[in-house]
């Protein structure tokens, strides 16, 4: 066992040794890559130390005086406190309740047969393959049919559907995983939901993760759903926008070195997310 364990490592070896200039070219063709992602966010950061005249003067010299009061004054002038609330409301909400219902469906079309959960799957199967941005006028007339317009509980309700990517994934794996459990449980007395959330949903949680981080990073971000159906009250993508367009003129002309403080202050905590879940993501 011991040789041949050695045997791989050294046929590993030649490989890596025959490779050896190729790889090189790539780790230098990729270090060069990252460098290009890097740098707009350490020219963010440098410019966001400035006054309005320094970054006039010169936008890739090094500030003079450190203007670190250029981050204090985004939650004193700009109320980005309140953005923040907002944001983390919206993104922890609305993929809890849209994974909670697609794992809910995907169990069920999974584990009880009916033509209901076929016509479920082709449902989910037609929104990946057709284009549906067309249906947004017809999403705004139903939102204010239904008085959810310019509500948390409208965006929920419209980010809650559960037949997407993740619902096709959690099916497969649903159908992979043994009907036993639930024949045992259901002998045992165990309820459909007992069964599904105490045997079924833990089998499937990092799947489950994985996708409410990709959901919270994309949530964080997203501009249209709360610039159209919460026009009323700022996130952090609306707020950004709402910020940009008083610097632009009046008193707060020019004030960019403020604004870059906005947009790294909002970067922050995706960055935080990414770093801690890298792995499950």
């Amino acid at each position: 066992m011991l040789k041949l364990k050695k045997r791989e490592r050294e046929g590993q070896d030649k490989i890596i040794n025959a490779n050896k200039p190729f790889l090189i070219m790539i780790s230098v063709i990729f270090a060069f890559y990252s460098l290009t992602l890097i740098f707009p966010f350490i020219w963010l950061f440098v410019n966001s130390l400035k006054t309005k005249f320094e970054f006039i003067d010169n936008p890739m010299a090094f500030p003079t005086s450190f203007e670190w009061k250029n981050y204090v004054t985004m939650f004193s002038e700009f109320n980005l406190a309140t953005m923040f609330l907002n944001t983390i409301l919206m993104a922890t909400i609305i993929p809890t309740v849209q994974l909670f219902i697609t794992a809910g469906v995907a169990y069920v079309c999974a584990k009880f047969k009916s033509v209901t959960g076929k016509i479920c799957y082709l449902c989910a199967m037609v929104q990946i393959y057709v284009v549906i941005s067309g249906t947004l006028p017809t999403t705004y007339k139903m939102m204010a049919d239904l008085g959810l317009l310019d509500s948390l509980l409208g965006l929920v309700f419209m980010g809650s559907g559960g037949l997407n990517f993740s619902f096709l994934l959690l099916f497969a794996i649903f159908q992979n995983i043994s009907s036993e459990y639930k024949e045992a449980a259901e002998i045992d007395g165990a309820g459909n939901w007992r069964i599904f959330l105490q045997i079924y949903f833990p089998q499937v949680f990092t799947v489950v993760l994985a996708h409410w981080l990709l959901a919270f990073i994309g949530q964080w971000n997203n501009y249209i759903a709360p610039k159209l159906f919460w026009p009323s009250a700022f996130t952090l993508a609306t707020g950004i926008q709402d910020i940009s367009n008083r610097i632009g003129s009046g008193v707060l002309a020019m004030e960019y070195p403020k604004l870059f403080a906005a947009m790294l202050i909002t970067i922050v905590p995706v960055l935080l997310i990414f770093i801690c879940f890298q792995r499950p993501i």
